[in-house]
């Protein structure tokens, strides 16, 4: 990352202020599991040993306390070469730190004892991936703990030779190089944040020293800006471009509250402005009324700032009206069939098979009925493929005018509709297939010549059974029936 030099001297201030946060945590925790680590290996090492090398952890330890006391009255702003002097004393406490702990995994080694190394690889483990975690801020200071930590440990397994050793010596290694690959993608989004938030320091830090050059962006900004009171919607300042876009005189606008612009209830504005204040979500999508009654989709970012010692929400608002209709457009044409309106083929089974699941759930019951058109061959080949598209878009209305508005239609082939019908059993089905055969069989399409296409439809029935695990399984069947309907003659409805 290419940080400019102004900058690195904060990176380092924020590492250092990340470093000492964690290190109390880190030094009891250390402590802790030097305490456990030489209880649990009294048997095996000599006291000798084991007091003296935990009288070098305390040492180190208290040494590290009285390092983090000293940060604590020194300066709170420590940038430049301050905090590059500070990084480095840390830097030196975690490697002696980190050399005590490899010290310990050399001479509190059992040589004879399996389960006793197994137990120390762990504490080793979990002392150095705590490390990790709290030094992820700095690599050099994960690197100053990991290496001197674990190497003597490693070292002494491979030095032992035995097979199960030279295994585990391996597999610390292996974990060596996991965790330092883990904790460099911590640290890059660390420092990434730390870049961030530098940043976004800065920028507050210039807008409230330049509150004069803030009022003239706002004013003279082609985007629609507006200043918000939180706490009551009373809208404090408007720019020319909100002027402009919503259609009231700027001085109109700051006597206004944005629940009067706003379409939301009163309570939903006021959920709105209390997560911007609160920084919760600074983003929204919002319908806004014009000063002519005309209701348009809006994007509003939002976010706190100090203006004239108060806090406002300063409020960029983005007119995506158009933008929101062609998604909204692009969506329902994903799910809808272009020449009839109804579900196309996929949207179809996507309905399908949510129903299906839910009908599986709660053990409830739903019939599928298949409808084709009866020679539609012959009506595209007498009147015209402009006829036939007259007669499916019909037939789609016949069907959504017939059915019920729980009930699920898709076109699911040229001349071919799929009928999902919820909680419905076989018998039921039946009744609606032939309601709805004969509503289609009454329906004929006017043609030029002042004559009219009569039509009908043959439908296949079949209903939800045990043993159907998809949907397929429940289509098929219909879809036999209604070939057995076409076979008996057309214009009739059969079940499976």
């Amino acid at each position: 990352m290419n940080t400019p030099e102004k900058n690195i001297s904060l990176i380092r201030a924020e590492q250092v202020r990340l470093l000492f946060a964690a290190m109390a945590a880190s030094i009891i925790g250390g402590i802790a599991l030097a305490v456990l680590l030489a209880y649990a290996q009294h048997d095996m090492i000599d006291t000798t040993i084991l007091v003296a090398w935990l009288t070098i952890i305390l040492v180190i330890s208290l040494a590290r306390i009285g390092l983090l006391i000293w940060h604590r009255h020194s300066d709170p702003v420590q940038t430049g070469a301050g905090s590059k002097v500070w990084l480095q004393r840390l830097r030196l406490g975690i490697f002696i730190a980190g050399s005590a702990w490899g010290m310990g995994g050399w001479l509190l080694f059992p040589a004879d004892d399996a389960l006793h190394q197994v137990f120390l690889a762990f504490v080793l483990a979990g002392i150095t991936a705590g490390a990790a975690a709290s030094y992820a801020v700095d690599l050099m200071c994960v690197i100053a703990f990991l290496l001197p930590a674990l190497l003597p440990f490693i070292l002494r397994l491979f030095v032992q030779g035995e097979g199960n050793s030279s295994l585990m010596g391996i597999a610390v290694l292996l974990f060596i190089g996991f965790l330092f690959a883990n904790t460099r993608q911590i640290y890059q989004r660390m420092r990434e944040n730390i870049v961030l938030r530098i940043k976004a320091r800065e920028s507050e830090l210039a807008f409230q020293a330049s509150e004069a050059r803030f009022r003239q962006m706002f004013e003279g900004n082609d985007s629609v800006m507006l200043l918000i009171a939180p706490a009551s919607g009373a809208i404090v300042n408007a720019n020319e471009a909100a002027s402009h876009f919503y259609g009231y005189t700027t001085e109109h606008l700051c006597s206004m509250n944005i629940a009067e612009i706003n379409m939301l209830e009163p309570e939903e504005v006021a959920a709105v402005c209390h997560q911007a204040i609160h920084a919760e979500q600074n983003t929204f999508v919002l319908p806004h009324r014009l000063a002519n009654g005309e209701v348009r989709s809006v994007e509003v970012h939002t976010s706190p700032v100090d203006v004239s010692g108060r806090t406002h929400l300063f409020t960029i608002v983005q007119d995506i009206t158009e933008r929101k209709r062609l998604e909204d457009e692009l969506k329902r044409q994903a799910h809808v069939d272009g020449l009839t309106g109804l579900n196309n083929r996929r949207h179809f089974f996507e309905l399908t098979e949510h129903e299906l699941a839910r009908a599986k759930r709660h053990g409830e019951p739903f019939s599928v009925l298949m409808l084709d058109l009866d020679y539609f061959k012959s009506v595209n080949d007498t009147h015209g493929h402009l006829v036939g598209d007259r007669v499916l878009q019909k037939l789609g209305e016949v069907c959504v005018q017939t059915l019920r508005e729980i009930d699920i239609i898709g076109r699911v082939g040229g001349e071919e509709f799929a009928i999902l019908l919820p909680e419905t059993k076989g018998d039921q089905a039946r009744e609606v297939g032939k309601r709805l055969r004969l509503a289609i069989a009454d329906t004929s399409v006017p043609i030029e010549q002042g004559d009219a296409v009569n039509f009908t439809v043959s439908i296949g029935v079949t209903m939800l059974v045990a043993t159907d695990d998809t949907v397929e399984d429940i289509l098929n069947r219909a879809d036999t029936a209604l070939y057995a309907a076409k076979n008996m003659g057309r214009n009739r409805v059969c079940s499976e």
